[in-house]
């Protein structure tokens, strides 16, 4: 457990198996970096004992990056309060039920270079939400617009937010892409593609090649 105000670097080739409820508790600071996994192998018996790979307290950070990869049969990583989860360069979240959870907390998931493979997000239940929170950033608003990354994929819902939608590069894959409440920001000069069981962004000219 990382104890208040503390920062915890997981770095390297390591890698961390948790078998009970929840593999790590943040409530500081917390980097996961270059190749170093976090996997949580518990299965929910009842609605209230989730597993977790990463579970923040407080108002705990995350910033996952470089080859990094977090999996969990339930949750992987959730947040309780206003916290920040970054997520950016080739990292992979996975979730059974959802990939990330920040129901009042504030997601950022952004390529570190727009010509080349970036995050991956996935929910693997059939009811699964790829990223809930409050507000999502994927992207960001520079425009240079990759539309395949960041990817976010689920067989339920791809991203559901309540507040506000910064959808500046990537792309959703789920037969229900989007549940947005709050409002949509875009590139100046984009708009939203939806295709069967994706959406993705276009420039308004291209847009007529879209599904």
């Amino acid at each position: 457990k990382n104890e208040w105000n503390g920062t915890l670097i997981l770095a390297g080739n390591g890698k961390i198996l948790g078998v009970n409820r929840r593999s790590i508790i943040n409530a500081g600071k917390m980097i996961v970096e270059d190749n170093f996994e976090i996997e949580n192998n518990y299965k929910s018996r009842n609605p209230n004992e989730y597993g977790y790979a990463v579970s923040l307290e407080g108002n705990g950070t995350v910033i996952v990056r470089g080859n990094a990869k977090l999996s969990s049969l339930d949750y992987c990583i959730d947040a309780a309060n206003n916290s920040e989860i970054t997520v950016t360069d080739n990292a992979y979240i996975s979730g059974g039920i959802a990939a990330i959870s920040a129901k009042n907390g504030n997601v950022i998931v952004q390529t570190s270079d727009v010509s080349t493979v970036g995050p991956k997000i996935v929910a693997t239940s059939d009811s699964g939400i790829g990223i809930e929170a409050s507000r999502l950033t994927l992207g960001t608003k520079d425009a240079n617009v990759n539309v395949a990354y960041p990817m976010i994929q689920s067989k339920n819902i791809g991203v559901k937010v309540t507040n506000a939608f910064n959808f500046y590069d990537g792309s959703v894959w789920a037969p229900t892409p989007r549940n947005i409440t709050g409002t949509t920001n875009l590139e100046t000069g984009y708009r939203i593609r939806n295709r069967q069981q994706s959406v993705d962004i276009q420039g308004e000219s291209d847009f007529q090649f879209g599904v």
